[in-house]
């Protein structure tokens, strides 16, 4: 670690805000935040020597990632400019120097700076969406700087890294990291987002487990904290709490074989019975991202020919991959998925190493819970923050630089 504040330490230290601070709330606009150092930082670390870009597993693995989905794009393309579409995922190879960047700024006090700026991310954008909520009046917070699901699901996936803080840091003062879950769930509610609830409640178990050293505590606190969540949920419908009742009514509708009555949820359904039927057409490179929603919706049933009218994409990671690159998409996706977690997992056994390895599982369940309702790769705000958030973990969270 660098002990002066160096031209290559403030651009990792602007990353670490943006990622961690100011994205939440930025929306469309905190990719480019993000990619403003990212790229002057490449031909800094190049002319460095200090400060070399680190061709390691992640870096690998990620523009394996990357090369995967470019063919898959190139083998299904109809016209030559198709496979400028795979632009959207340029972010795997800028893990890269955002890797070398934070990677200077290596320090024993890691897990607690990403814990506070999490928190701090976290209560910025929740006081975000009060603001559109109750002064500018709007339906759902989100809409002011990008969408409702946007806000949401960045608030939960920083709202449960910003527990790592409660492993660096001691006494006290590890309680006021548990508060951010809680302020990034109220994100989601004042969003409107019913994924975002839902994967919440899956992330809190998978981070209750990680957070507990001894096992049979850790499966008590994870189980006990489920049951927590079912109830709230039960809860919460009971009392018709908007959107909250209609989610745990889907999901009854769902176990019980009854017809799901939720317009949102029959939409989604549509778009996975549609995707499969359009994945089998052409199961080992897809149709091409820019032919998801063309490709599907001739398979929707009679009558229900315009049910997905203006839609983008089929809100579920697994469709969008396997319809757009088939078989070589979904390996592509599994890669990327998986990378940050493999790569903390055969990481040096330093002290930091629990940190990371719950940052990462952390990263991975949220990605994957998340992508089972929405967009999560592929659309530049959740490519860039996993891309940088796996950056930090993996880079800046190690005891030397």
């Amino acid at each position: 670690m660098s002990g002066r504040l160096s031209f290559g330490n403030v651009l990792g230290w602007a990353l670490l805000v943006v990622l961690l601070t100011i994205y939440g709330f930025a929306g469309q606009y905190a990719p480019y935040l993000a990619l403003l150092p990212t790229i002057v930082g490449v031909p800094y670390l190049i002319v460095v020597r200090k400060s070399p870009m680190r061709l390691n597993l992640p870096s690998i693995t990620l523009l394996a990632a990357f090369g995967l989905l470019v063919l898959a794009s190139w083998l299904s393309s109809q016209k030559s400019d198709d496979v400028l579409i795979m632009v959207n995922f340029i972010w795997l190879p800028l893990f890269i120097p955002m890797d070398g960047l934070l990677a200077r700024l290596a320090r024993p006090s890691a897990p607690i700076i990403i814990g506070r700026l999490a928190l701090a991310g976290v209560a910025a954008a929740l006081l975000f969406a009060l603001y559109q909520r109750f002064v500018l009046g709007m339906d759902r917070a989100g809409w002011l700087a990008s969408d409702p699901i946007r806000i949401a699901n960045t608030s939960i996936i920083l709202g449960f890294l910003s527990l790592v803080g409660a492993l660096g840091d001691t006494g006290r003062r590890r309680v006021i990291y548990f508060a951010s879950p809680v302020l990034a769930v109220g994100v989601a509610y004042l969003a409107g987002t019913r994924g975002a609830i839902v994967s919440a409640a899956v992330i809190a178990v998978v981070a209750a487990f990680m957070l507990v050293r001894r096992p049979r505590i850790a499966i008590a606190a994870a189980v006990g904290l489920a049951v927590v969540g079912v109830c709230a949920l039960l809860i919460a419908a009971a009392l018709h709490v908007p959107r909250v009742d209609t989610l745990v009514a889907t999901i009854g509708q769902l176990l019980s074989g009854e017809k799901v009555t939720d317009t949102s949820a029959q939409i989604r359904l549509a778009m996975q019975h549609a995707g499969w039927a359009a994945f089998l057409e052409s199961p080992w490179v897809g149709h091409g991202w820019q032919r998801i929603m063309t490709a599907t919706i001739p398979h929707l049933p009679p009558g229900q020919e315009h049910l997905l009218d203006g839609q983008p994409h089929l809100h579920n990671d697994i469709a969008n991959f396997g319809v757009a690159g088939g078989v070589v998409g979904l390996v592509a996706y599994v890669v990327l998925l998986l990378t940050p977690l493999v790569a903390a997992l055969r990481s040096s056994r330093d002290r930091l190493y629990r940190a990371r390895l719950f940052g990462t599982t952390v990263l991975t369940v949220s990605y994957a819970t998340l992508g089972l309702d929405a967009l999560m790769f592929g659309y530049e705000i959740h490519t860039a923050l996993f891309c940088g958030l796996a950056a930090i973990f993996l880079g800046f969270c190690r005891e030397i630089a």
